[in-house]
């Protein structure tokens, strides 16, 4: 089940919705009650043959260039070729989807498909293991339109070679390109979008080596980044590895374009700078002004970054809605944190630099808890926010500008009388140690029977569904509770409503693997 889209900007609304009716349209079924189905078969040595079952063809290029517009193509287990197009097939007007045959793993040894420009691709691959030699990237897609990778195990060789990382999907250039339910590892870095319209990236598992989960460059439009759970993966460190990456540093998400929407996705326990970051220009893109973002219902915690929601070049209709934002702590003598209270955990969210013109009213932030400093301008529009501590560039705040919102820390405090809302299990459902977070199982961080977050949210603008569960194969599950006026509480988790005969407490759903 695909999760319905919201809006990332207000010129962008009816062309996000028309992508993702699109999107749900397609994925429902690859074979429609009219499609031709044809067959590939790797070990059939047969020449002349037709692609029928008792016939099928040898290699994908082959059902590539014979199936008809809207078929599809069911491919044998085995290893086949790279495949690799550099011109579209013209009469196309529908999909040819090629789809991994029932109980079987085809093997593709890369995908690539660059046209010299933008055209329709049609293409969709469903259910492979496409792996990439190591310094490539396994899945190339440029000036391409319509096209769909989903539900794949996407992997390199050797994540890292001489300094040369691998890429598990780059898009440029493109349009309408969906990545789907893939298992993204063994990578460099995990997706890399740049020049594109229309991408949408929804319920993937990335797990990268050392890069950015997704890196998602200038000159993009209209993009989707849902339901997502990326973490990092272990590896072996140089020089044990001689061809590792000697000083890993990355974002979870590294953001250069605007226009955007960031919703449900789980962010931990990856990068050495930043959970998302919006990054000031340079050579792979960046926006003077980050306008039309929303960042909604996203849990981003990591006990490796310093910063949990970095921007620079704020502009305007910059949302951040119902998040978890947590950084890790700040150590010192202080039983292993710093004695300053207002730093006990490092900075949730800030704002580097406002964009010319701008004041900061532009960023909205509402129904959000905030595990870390909030630095920023008072100017920003905000509601219904539990924040540890707030910085304006020159004062720590005593109290939050909103009398909606909660802030909990305001003064130095010293060792010993910091508070502990936020680890002690009186907040969040768990006592939490949040020195150490790890994946393994992913810590508990939904909201108390009695948190004080608890309906503490403004219900007119929260999420309209809680983050979900995490499954057993490491995706998402689409199973968070829908939001309602009478439980509006902050963060992207929600308390279970029980039944109304019910005589116990409510309770959080559990955020572990299953």
């Amino acid at each position: 089940m695909i999760t319905p889209l919201c809006k990332a900007s207000s010129f962008s609304r009816v062309s996000l919705f028309l992508m993702a009716m699109l999107f749900i349209g397609l994925s429902l079924s690859s074979v429609s009650a009219n499609a031709s189905i044809y067959y590939v078969d790797g070990g059939n040595q047969q020449t002349g043959t037709d692609g029928s079952k008792a016939n099928p063809w040898q290699t994908l290029l082959e059902a590539w260039m014979i199936a008809p517009s809207g078929s599809t193509v069911v491919v044998s287990g085995g290893t086949y070729d790279a495949f690799s197009i550099s011109n579209p097939r013209s009469e196309l007007d529908d999909f040819i989807t090629f789809e991994a045959a029932e109980g079987e793993t085809p093997t593709i040894s890369g995908v690539s498909v660059i046209f010299p420009e933008l055209q329709n691709g049609f293409i969709r691959f469903d259910g492979f293991r496409i792996r990439g030699a190591a310094g490539t990237r396994v899945v190339s897609l440029e000036n391409v339109r319509s096209v769909e990778i989903l539900n794949n195990e996407i992997l390199g060789e050797k994540w890292a070679k001489s300094g040369q990382g691998t890429t598990g999907l780059q898009i440029s250039g493109s349009d309408s390109v969906s990545i789907a339910g893939n298992h993204v590892h063994e990578i460099h870095t995990g997706l890399m979008v740049g020049g594109s319209t229309g991408t949408i990236i929804h319920r993937n598992l990335i797990m990268p080596k050392a890069g950015s989960g997704i890196k998602y460059s200038g000159r993009n439009q209209a993009g989707v980044i849902e339901a997502n759970h990326v973490k990092g993966a272990p590896y072996t460190s140089y020089p044990e590895d001689p061809d590792a990456v000697q000083n890993p540093h990355a974002s979870i998400i590294s953001v250069r374009s605007g226009d955007l929407l960031i919703k449900g996705n789980l962010l931990h326990d990856m990068g050495s700078s930043s959970g998302v970051m919006f990054y000031s220009p340079d050579a792979d893109g960046g926006e003077s002004a980050y306008s039309n973002i929303t960042i909604e219902n996203n849990a981003i915690f990591s006990t490796n970054n310093y910063y949990a929601l970095r921007i620079y070049n704020l502009g305007e209709n910059f949302k951040v809605i119902n998040n978890l934002l947590f950084a890790r702590p700040r150590e010192g003598s202080c039983d292993g944190f710093t004695k300053d209270a207002r730093y006990r955990y490092n900075t949730a969210l800030v704002v580097h630099s406002k964009a010319d013109g701008f004041d900061g009213s532009g960023l909205h932030l509402f129904n959000n808890i905030l595990v870390g400093a909030l630095m920023a301008p008072e100017t920003v529009r905000e509601s219904n926010n539990v924040i540890w501590s707030w910085f304006n560039g020159s004062d720590w705040l005593s109290q939050a500008p909103n009398s909606s919102s909660m802030l909990l820390t305001s003064s130095y405090a010293g060792c010993g009388n910091h508070s502990r809302a936020f680890e002690n299990g009186t907040f969040f459902e768990a006592s939490l140690d949040f020195s150490s977070l790890s994946d393994d199982p992913v810590p508990n961080l939904s909201l108390g029977a009695n948190s004080s977050g608890i309906n503490f949210g403004d219900p007119d603008k929260q999420a309209a569904k809680s983050l979900g569960t995490v499954g057993s194969d490491g995706l998402l599950l689409d199973d968070g509770v829908v939001r309602s006026s009478s439980i509006h509480s902050v963060g992207p988790y929600e308390i279970l409503v029980e039944e109304a005969a019910s005589t116990s407490p409510p309770s959080a759903p559990k955020l572990m693997l299953e």
